[in-house]
C-alpha cells in the first residue's frame, strides 16, 4: 500500500507542473524605456570573406631525381616536399609551366627548412637542362621555415625561359645526408622594392651593354695614327709615334682605366712624329706609380668635350731588367700538377721523369699592409708591405727542391674570395665578384692595382731563377679557366667575355711587366678549360674566342710573350674512353671541344703564324691540368685510365706545338673520389695505379712494352690510328 501511495503522490506533482508551464504567465514583464527608433531594416550579419586558395607549383614527381629521396604530404591544405640527398649530385624538377606570365610574375618564392647550408644550381629549363642556363644561390641552414624571394626576371630574359612547357630543375647541393623541405613555391608579381631593384638592375645592365660595346668597337677600329714604341729605362719612359692634324693630344692609360674611358687626365700635345719622354714613375693617389704598367694614345676632343681614340693604345715594347740569367728550358715534355711537396711525390719527381711542376700560389692569403707580426717586410713603389713569415717559408721548401732538381715551375696566381680578411682582401679581390672559388684582380682602383702588383713584385724578386737562393718561378699561369670565370676567375656574373679579357690581358701585362724585371725569359700564360668553341658553362665563353680576343690585344697593343696553359679533360671528366666518348672532339678548328682526343686543335692553333709572338715565335703551351679517370679501382677501368693516358702521351710526344704535359691529379683525392673522380696516378692512399706505370713509361725505352697491350682496350692495331695525319 505505502508504494502505490507515494507514486500516486510523485505523478500528481509532475502532472501539475507540467501543465503550470502550458499556462500563460500573469506576471507582468517590465518594458524598458525606448531611447532611440529602432532601425526598421532587418540586420543581416556580414559573410565572413572566403579564404584564398593559392596555386602552388609541384614538383614533378614524373620526372627523374637523382641522388635523392622523397616525400610529400599534405599539411593544413598545402603541399609540403621532404627531400634527403643520398649523393652528390642530387635535383629535382618542378612541374612545366603552363599559361604563366614570367615578364609579370617575375619573383620566385617559396619556404624551405633544411639542416645545412645550400649551396644551390637553379636550371631554367627551355625545356632540357643546360649549365649556360643556370645560376648559382646560397641559402642558409634554418631549423623553421624561412622564407625566399629569388628575382628571375633577368635570367628568364637572358635564357629565354618562360614558355609553356619550360621547367627549373634544382640541385639542393652537391653533397650527400643533406635534408630539405619546400613548400609554397609560386612565381608572384614583384613589390615595389623588387621592382625598384629590377629597374637599378636594368639601367647597370644597360651600362654594361654600353661599355661591352665600347670594346668591341675598340677591337674592330682601324686608327689612322699610332704610337709606334714605347721604350722604358730605370729612370723615364719615352713614348714615340705619329700625329696628324691639330688638337691631338698624347694620353696615358693607367691599369684601373679603360681604353674606352671618356676622359683621361694625363696628357699632353702632340703633333707631326714625335718622342715624349715622361718620368718613370709618377704619384698617383698617394701612391708611387710604376710607368712601366701603363698604356699610350692618342686622343681628340669628341663632342661634348670627350676624349675620342685616335690610335690604338701601346704598352711597354721591352721590359728592362738587371739580371743577365741563363734561360732555364723544360728538358721533356713530362711534368706534374700541383706540386705540394710531400715525401712520395717528391720521390717521384725522379722516380717519373718529371721535368717541370705547377705550384698554386694564393697570394692574398698571407700578404698584410700592416705588420701581423712574424712576418717578412717587401718594399714597393715607396710603400712597406708584409708577408706571413710561416706561409713564405712553406713555399720556400717547394721552389726550392724543385730548383735543386733543375725542374721548371709554373707558379699558379690565384686570387682568394674566401680568404681571411686579411687587410689587402678588399683591395685586390674584384669588387664585382659575386661567388666562385677565386676572384679576378681588381683594376678599378688605384689600391688594388698597387697592392696586387706588390704581391707579385715580392714572388718575382724571392724566385728569380737568377739568384734561386729561395727557389725559383720560370713561368706565370695567370688564374684559372677563365672561359668559366664564374667559377674560377669570378669578377661578377653579369660581366661579358669582353669585359673578362680587358681586365684579364691587365692582369697578364702587369705581371709579365713586373717578372720580366727579375727574370727576362719569364712567360704568363693564360689558363683554359677545354671548351674551344662552344660553352658548357654558365658563363658562354669559350676559349678559342678568348684566344682570338688576347691576340687582338697583343697585336694592337704591342705584342708581348704570354703563352698558354691548356686543360684538355676529356669531354666528361668522368669518362676516360675518350676514342669512343668524346664525340664533340672533332678534328676541325670549330671542335666544340678540345681534349686528349683532338690534341692535333691546339697543335695546329699554335703553330699558326698569326698567333704567334710577333708573328714568328711560337708561344710556349702547357697543358697544365689534365688527366684521364678510372671509374672504380676495378682492372677494367683501372685499364681504361691507362689506354687513356697511353692515347695522350703518344700525342704530347709527337705534336711539335705542345712543349708538355703536367698531370693532374698526381694522387685520388678524397674530396674528388666522393664526386666520382680518381684522376690520380696514385689512389687515395698513395698506391700506384696502372696509369702511374703508363706516365713513367712514356718517352723512354720502356714505352711500347708498356702501352702496346692497351691497343685492345682502345680496339686499334698500331698508334699510328690515333692520330689524324690530314687534318
Amino acid at each position: 500500500m505505502k508504494r502505490n501511495t507515494i507514486l500516486y503522490i510523485s505523478q500528481v506533482l509532475v502532472t501539475s507542473l507540467f501543465l503550470a508551464c502550458q499556462k500563460p504567465s500573469n506576471t507582468e514583464t517590465p518594458v524598458p524605456p525606448v531611447t532611440e527608433k529602432p532601425d526598421p531594416t532587418p540586420q543581416v550579419p556580414s559573410p565572413e570573406p572566403p579564404k584564398e586558395t593559392e596555386k602552388y607549383w609541384k614538383v614533378d614527381v614524373s620526372k627523374r631525381m637523382n641522388d635523392i629521396s622523397f616525400e610529400e604530404k599534405e599539411v593544413d591544405g598545402i603541399m609540403e616536399y621532404s627531400f634527403n640527398c643520398t649523393g652528390v649530385d642530387p635535383y629535382f624538377y618542378f612541374e612545366t609551366l603552363k599559361g604563366a606570365d614570367v615578364s609579370k610574375e617575375s619573383v620566385l618564392t617559396f619556404e624551405y627548412q633544411s639542416n645545412s647550408e645550400l649551396a644551390s644550381q637553379l636550371f631554367f629549363c627551355t625545356p632540357g637542362a643546360s649549365e649556360a642556363k643556370s645560376t648559382r644561390k646560397t641559402f642558409p641552414a634554418s631549423s623553421s621555415w624561412k622564407s625566399v624571394a629569388v628575382p628571375v626576371y633577368f635570367y628568364a630574359l637572358d635564357f629565354g625561359w618562360g614558355s609553356d612547357g619550360h621547367s627549373l630543375r634544382v640541385d639542393p647541393c652537391s653533397k650527400s645526408g643533406v635534408t630539405l623541405k619546400i613548400r609554397k613555391v609560386k612565381l608572384r608579381e614583384p613589390n615595389a622594392s623588387e621592382k625598384a631593384v629590377i629597374d637599378k638592375e636594368q639601367k647597370e645592365r644597360d651600362a654594361l651593354k654600353n661599355r661591352d660595346a665600347a670594346l668591341t668597337a675598340y677591337l674592330n677600329s682601324s686608327y689612322s695614327m699610332s704610337i709606334s714604341s714605347v721604350a722604358v729605362t730605370a729612370e723615364g719612359v719615352t713614348i714615340a709615334g705619329a700625329a696628324s692634324g691639330d688638337g691631338v693630344e698624347l694620353v696615358e692609360i693607367t691599369p684601373w682605366q679603360d681604353v674606352t674611358d671618356a676622359s683621361f687626365a694625363e696628357r699632353q700635345p702632340v703633333s707631326g712624329s714625335f718622342s715624349v719622354t715622361v718620368a718613370r714613375t709618377a704619384e698617383k693617389d698617394g701612391y708611387r706609380y710604376d710607368r712601366v704598367q701603363s698604356r699610350w694614345a692618342l686622343v681628340k676632343k669628341g663632342e661634348g668635350g670627350t676624349d675620342k681614340l685616335v690610335s690604338a693604345a701601346r704598352y711597354a715594347d721591352v721590359i728592362p731588367c738587371a739580371s743577365a740569367a741563363r734561360e732555364v728550358k723544360i728538358r721533356d715534355k713530362k711534368g706534374l700538377g700541383g706540386y705540394f711537396g710531400n715525401d712520395v711525390q717528391t720521390q717521384d719527381l725522379t722516380d717519373l721523369g718529371i721535368s717541370h711542376v705547377t705550384i698554386n700560389v694564393t697570394p692574398n692569403n698571407f700578404f698584410f699592409k700592416n705588420d701581423p707580426g712574424n712576418s717578412i717586410s717587401h718594399e714597393y713603389c715607396g710603400k712597406t708591405y708584409y708577408v706571413r713569415k710561416s706561409s713564405i717559408e712553406s713555399y720556400d721548401k717547394l721552389f726550392t727542391t724543385c730548383h735543386e732538381k733543375g725542374i721548371v715551375v709554373s707558379a699558379i696566381i690565384l686570387i682568394q674570395r674566401t680568404a681571411a680578411d686579411y687587410a689587402v682582401r678588399a683591395d685586390v679581390v674584384h669588387p664585382d665578384c659575386d661567388g666562385g672559388n677565386y676572384a679576378m684582380p681588381n683594376f678599378t682602383t688605384v689600391a688594388g692595382v698597387q697592392t696586387y702588383g706588390a704581391m707579385l713584385d715580392f714572388l718575382a724578386s724571392r724566385y728569380s731563377p737568377a739568384d734561386g737562393t729561395h727557389g725559383s718561378i720560370h713561368n706565370w699561369i695567370m688564374h684559372n679557366e677563365v672561359d668559366a670565370a664564374n667559377e674560377w676567375t669570378n669578377m661578377g656574373s653579369k660581366a661579358t667575355e669582353n669585359m673578362m679579357v680587358h681586365e684579364y690581358v691587365k692582369s697578364m701585362r702587369l705581371c709579365h711587366n713586373i717578372a720580366r724585371q727579375y727574370y727576362p725569359y719569364a712567360h704568363v700564360m693564360a689558363s683554359l678549360a677545354h671548351t674551344w668553341t662552344k660553352s658548357d658553362n654558365a658563363t658562354g665563353f669559350t676559349s678559342k674566342s678568348i684566344l682570338e680576343k688576347i691576340v687582338k690585344y697583343s697585336s694592337m697593343e704591342g705584342d708581348f710573350e704570354w703563352g698558354l696553359a691548356a686543360h684538355p679533360y676529356p669531354q666528361s671528366l668522368l669518362e676516360p674512353r675518350i676514342w669512343s666518348k668524346d664525340t664533340r672532339a672533332t678534328y676541325s678548328m670549330n671542335s666544340d671541344f678540345v681534349t686528349f682526343k683532338n690534341l692535333e686543335v691546339l697543335d695546329k692553333w699554335i703553330l699558326a703564324p698569326a698567333n704567334m709572338y710577333n708573328g714568328s715565335v711560337k708561344r710556349l703551351l702547357l697543358l697544365s691540368e689534365n688527366g684521364t679517370n678510372a671509374k672504380s679501382y676495378d682492372d677494367a677501368d683501372l685499364a681504361d685510365q691507362a689506354a687513356g693516358a697511353a692515347w695522350a702521351m703518344k700525342k704530347v710526344y709527337r705534336l711539335q706545338g705542345i712543349d708538355g704535359i703536367d698531370w693532374h691529379n698526381w694522387y685520388d683525392h678524397p674530396d674528388e673520389v666522393a664526386q666520382g673522380l680518381r684522376i690520380g696516378l696514385r689512389n687515395s692512399a698513395l698506391a700506384t695505379k696502372p696509369v702511374w706505370t703508363v706516365y713513367q713509361a712514356a718517352g723512354t725505352a720502356k714505352e711500347s712494352e708498356v702501352f702496346d697491350p692497351y691497343l685492345n682496350v682502345i680496339g686499334i692495331s698500331s698508334w699510328d690510328e690515333i692520330f689524324n695525319t690530314a687534318f
